[in-house]
């Protein structure tokens, strides 16, 4: 018998290990999960109240993503409406990861796929929000911050280094795709709203009354009323009939005279020697806006 060792073996290179599983970070990642969930709600329940007063906004933070139709909706549905399902699905996802660990790969793959997207789409929302606003809802905020906190935190949970490449691939190339395309639309209707505010400031009929703005820094509904409101197309014919538009601020001596109250936005339509002819509080609807507009510029 030969005493030598095969050389072959010397060649030979160990596999790499496979990392090491912390279940306890998957459980962490549930609990994001029901954060984001809770916040999602929150998101909806304060979109179907109209209640401006329930998401804080000011210059740091806007409200708008929550109540512009323009800027939330997707299709028929609004943004708000989308999160809570998104929420429910990662956080049966990531349940089902930690609960049944022996289900066949192609599932697995299918449920490391759901908090990818749901983060992925979450921080896209708040590109567009940036974008158009200029400023993120703290609200919606919370809900991006949890998505992203719930699918990364899942990866040390995975003891399978392709399972950690595939949750973060599905996760950048959802950011990828649904971020370009935020930022893409956002930009349009930044450009759009700029169009819209330039046209209303260059309103100078001859005749008819001027059109007032009650308005404060970080209202939504103010921005409502001006830009989703009266700087839609179709009142452009209508609000030639007006010798201007201007804002004016809750603390202006116009304001506390014929806004009717606290609370903004209010449109005030004022003759050419300061007497009120008509006055409309919030931010109706097209429907009611082109009414009021019909009766005050007539």
């Amino acid at each position: 018998m030969s005493d030598s060792a095969d050389p072959s073996a010397e060649d030979e290179v160990p596999p790499p290990e496979a990392p090491a599983s912390r279940p306890g970070w998957a459980w962490l990642g549930v609990v994001l999960a029901g954060l984001e969930l809770a916040l999602a709600v929150a998101a909806w329940v304060i979109t179907l109240s109209k209640n401006e007063g329930l998401c804080p906004g000011g210059a740091t933070f806007s409200c708008s993503g929550l109540f512009r139709e323009r800027l939330g909706s997707l299709g028929p549905l609004h943004l708000s409406q989308l999160a809570p399902l998104g929420a429910v699905l990662t956080l049966i996802a990531l349940v089902g990861l930690r609960l049944y660990p022996a289900q066949a790969r192609g599932l697995r793959r299918a449920a490391l796929c759901v908090p990818a997207w749901g983060a992925g789409i979450a921080i896209a929302a708040q590109v567009l929000a940036l974008k158009v606003n200029g400023a993120p809802c703290l609200v919606c905020l919370g809900v991006a911050v949890a998505a992203l906190g719930a699918a990364l935190v899942t990866l040390p949970s995975l003891a399978s280094l392709a399972e950690r490449r595939w949750l973060l691939g599905a996760f950048l190339i959802t950011l990828g795709l649904a971020g370009g395309a935020a930022f893409g639309r956002g930009h349009w209707l930044q450009q759009d709203d700029a169009q819209r505010r330039s046209r209303l400031e260059a309103l100078s009929g001859q005749t008819g009354p001027e059109l007032v703005l009650v308005t404060r820094p970080g209202c939504a509904f103010c921005t409502i009323l001006e830009l989703d409101r009266l700087g839609d197309p179709s009142l452009r014919d209508l609000l030639g009939g007006s010798r201007g538009f201007r804002r004016v601020p809750e603390s202006d001596p116009l304001a506390q005279r014929h806004a009717g109250g606290p609370g903004t936005p209010v449109l005030l339509a004022i003759d050419e020697e300061g007497k009120l002819l008509g006055r409309l509080r919030g931010a109706k609807s097209l429907r009611d806006v082109r009414a009021f507009l019909a009766q005050v510029l007539k």
